[in-house]
């Protein structure tokens, strides 16, 4: 069987420095303290028990209530429409929960909370009715994931402990099952003794799928994708999966722009693409010239026409990591695992002999849009199955009773060990 030519190109740039940079994504506007400046509800009343449920503006469940404390649980009201909404007081979950009479969030505590301690509305009522449940098999966990509107990972479940898996050819979960996830944290923790985040090999560490771009052919032509911008410091990543005959081969690029050092005090590099090609060798691409990386930091994906998961990510030190992996029985674990690790840009220098490190898609990353390019070399239409950009999961720090304190859930910094 001939080789598969299968090459990568990503278009990224800007070199890490001091300089302060906003550390996620930008987030909904926070609810004002101020009743004067009160903003409406994000979704309807919907049934949920005895009594209902809906979204406020920030994303947070509530319950149908008239003093911030007690739900109107016992189905005696039939229509809620019909309460002035200067009459309700609604229980909002999460950080107001948290200061009511309940003393826990509702979405993730390691005490215990209703029906036998482990179904908490809160959780429930949301992972339910609202949430948009995404199969994560293709970064090797094959469970139906979410979170909550703190941002903490969770996993689709009907009994709160273990996780309901994907089964190829499945639609996500729907509202006519009642689901009650296990959460990440203080809720893993008291089902399972670990909060599940510190193992790096435990979907609670998965990184967070940012976007989902959906299936593309690549031609001839260049055919040109909108995504989110990034930076170092959110850990970003592309993933690509598509099956490449041997006669053909792949080129992906993504826009962004490379400086030099701060300390170097030069002018900027102007546009410039590294990359990857897999089948006869592995090198790089800079500036349109091939840089072969250092052998000992590399290793050779073995060559076939099976389907193939690409990807790359930059770690917040600025250094890109590449990964490569096969699909199916073969997949060795985790995407981000050291068995699917092909090399990294950690000792390669650029044209002022400095350590090769990236910083954001863009100056102003988070206000514009990253572009992606993609076209084969030869051959007929290629069909991408799957692109997606991921990043780390940035989720909130336990043993904080304001909820403000976050912190980073990082998945491949062992490429910068390497």
């Amino acid at each position: 069987m001939r080789s598969i030519g299968l090459s990568t190109l990503l278009l990224l740039g800007g070199l890490w420095s001091s300089v302060a940079i906003a550390t996620s994504r930008p987030q909904p506007t926070q609810a004002a303290t101020d009743t004067t400046t009160k903003l409406p509800p994000k979704s309807e009343w919907r049934k949920w028990g005895g009594g209902w449920v809906r979204l406020e503006h920030d994303d947070n469940l509530s319950c149908l209530s008239r003093n911030a404390r007690h739900c109107l649980w016992n189905n005696d009201v039939t229509d809620p429409t019909l309460i002035p909404e200067q009459d309700l007081k609604p229980l909002v979950c999460g950080q107001a929960h948290q200061k009511s009479v309940w003393g826990i969030n509702g979405y993730n505590d390691q005490r215990a909370g209703e029906d036998n301690g482990d179904f908490h509305w809160c959780r429930s009522a949301y992972a339910t009715l609202f949430v948009k449940w995404k199969d994560y098999s293709v970064v090797g966990v094959d469970y139906w994931l979410s979170e909550t509107p703190a941002g903490d990972a969770m996993c689709h479940s009907t009994n709160g402990k273990t996780c309901t898996r994907v089964v190829p050819g499945d639609a996500p979960p729907s509202d006519s099952v009642i689901a009650h996830p296990l959460v990440c944290g203080a809720h893993h923790r008291r089902m399972w003794g670990t909060d599940g985040y510190s193992d790096p090999n435990h979907w609670c560490a998965t990184p967070k799928i940012d976007e989902d771009l959906g299936t593309h052919v690549a031609t001839s032509n260049w055919t040109r994708i909108e995504a989110a911008g990034w930076a170092a410091a959110i850990e970003p990543a592309m993933l690509i999966r598509a099956k490449v005959p041997a006669t053909q081969s792949l080129t992906l690029g993504a826009h962004a722009l490379r400086s030099r050092s701060a300390v170097d005090g030069g002018p900027p590099f102007q546009k410039a693409f590294f990359g990857l090609e897999f089948g006869k060798r592995l090198r790089f691409h800079l500036d349109g010239k091939d840089v072969v990386p250092p052998e000992e930091s590399w290793k050779k994906m073995a060559a076939s026409g099976d389907e193939v998961i690409l990807g790359m990510t930059v770690t917040p030190g600025g250094n890109a990591c590449f990964f490569g992996a096969k699909t199916g029985a073969e997949r060795a674990g985790h995407f981000f695992a050291k068995a699917n690790f092909l090399g990294s840009t950690l000792k390669i220098l650029d044209d002022a002999k400095h350590p090769l490190k990236f910083k954001a898609s863009s100056a102003n990353w988070r206000s514009v849009k990253s572009l992606v390019d993609l076209r084969i070399n030869d051959g007929d239409a290629l069909p991408i199955e799957q692109m997606l950009m991921l990043y780390a999961r940035q989720v909130p720090e336990e043993g904080d009773p304001p909820g403000k304190e976050k912190r980073w859930i990082h998945y491949a910094t062992d490429c910068d060990k390497t």
